[in-house]
């Protein structure tokens, strides 16, 4: 069952009810294949990793098992001061890595840009803004640090608003490390940035973004020509090849009014 668990930032015989009742099958199951298990409990997400092929028993000895690579992952960014789901239990699960974190509260990022990047009113232009600001605040930091991101889609980006102030969690870090082919691996970053929107952001959308990052990566003049050239013409190729939207239906644009799904205080 559950063996060599670790319990952070959580009283111990809250943890093993928690285990407890996913045993007895209590918890939500979200989603489930070959690759993992998801599921949820009140304010509580479990993920169970289910791969066990040859080349995860391989990268488990040399570099962590994959419960151990997302602890890890989320502690890198936290040690910047950026933000990831707080993660209260990790282990394994008959013989399986598992990890337990609490509920982000927020708005995956996707369903943001789809609401208001489309005719959006003057409230939704101002949060617009401010959440490319954000994108291009954060991974400036995470950059700077020379970490990077292994799976930056706009589902693994959450913005959390508290008492108006706005901040973004990222989630999945099991790819998230220290980069070794730096310039290369950033690149892909802010090419998965500018992905985040089905059709592309705008030059004034790319501007803020940009505008922020260098703000926040300390990347000197010359040096962010050569960056914008090399992530717009990766982009350019990528957006090329996107017929379909992220749920897999072929791209159309829906009547404004379809896509104001959040409404902000």
């Amino acid at each position: 069952m559950f063996t060599k668990t670790e319990f952070i930032d959580i009283d111990p015989v809250a943890a093993e009810e928690l285990l407890a009742l996913f045993l007895q099958d209590q918890w939500h199951v979200i989603k489930e294949d070959d690759s993992k298990l998801l599921a949820v409990y009140e304010q509580y997400y479990i993920k169970v990793f289910k791969k066990t092929n040859i080349v995860e028993k391989i990268k488990g000895k040399v570099v962590g098992n994959r419960s151990q690579r997302f602890s890890r992952g989320n502690s890198l960014l936290k040690e910047i001061g950026l933000n990831a789901p707080p993660i209260v239990v990790h282990g394994n699960f008959n013989n399986l890595p598992f990890i337990i974190m609490k509920e982000v509260p927020g708005w995956n990022v996707s369903d943001i840009i789809h609401s208001y990047f489309v005719q959006p009113s003057r409230e939704g232009l101002r949060w617009k803004r401010v959440l490319l600001r954000e994108l291009g605040r954060t991974l400036g930091e995470m950059h700077r640090h020379d970490i990077v991101h292994g799976d930056l889609r706009a589902s693994n980006v959450l913005l959390h608003e508290d008492a108006g102030k706005l901040s973004l969690y990222f989630i999945d870090n099991e790819r998230t490390r220290v980069a070794k082919r730096k310039y290369r691996e950033k690149i892909r970053n802010l090419v998965q940035i500018f992905m985040m929107s089905r059709r592309g952001f705008s030059l004034t959308d790319q501007f803020r973004i940009f505008s922020a990052y260098y703000e926040f990566s300390n990347i000197d003049s010359k040096a962010r020509k050569i960056m914008e050239r090399d992530v717009l013409k990766t982009l350019d190729k990528r957006l090329r090849r996107r017929t379909k939207s992220l749920d897999g239906t072929l791209l159309t644009d829906p009547p404004a009014e379809r896509l104001f799904s959040y409404y902000f205080e």
